[in-house]
């Protein structure tokens, strides 16, 4: 664990100082038409939505290059199988 905060420490606190930015951007959007608890309930339920739609665009191709890779794994292993 210490290695991956260590490794993604700068990547990981952009990440949570952008989600903080679109929260806060969101909830002063709303801030003036809704009280308090709608405007955050209103800019979390944005960045899930924006979350989600951003899972649905890369899963497809993470799994995809997933795939390729175990295969390729896969064929090495049984080559060599093979050929011992």
């Amino acid at each position: 664990m210490k290695n991956f905060i260590g490794k993604f420490g700068k990547k990981l606190a952009f990440i949570g100082t952008s989600g903080l930015a679109i929260l806060g951007a969101n909830v002063m959007s709303f801030a003036a038409d809704v009280d308090i608890t709608g405007a955050i309930t209103s800019g979390i339920g944005g960045i899930q939505t924006q979350a989600m739609e951003a899972i649905g665009a890369a899963a497809p191709v993470a799994i995809a290059i997933t795939g390729a890779v175990l295969t390729v794994k896969i064929g090495i292993r049984a080559f060599r199988s093979i050929v011992s």
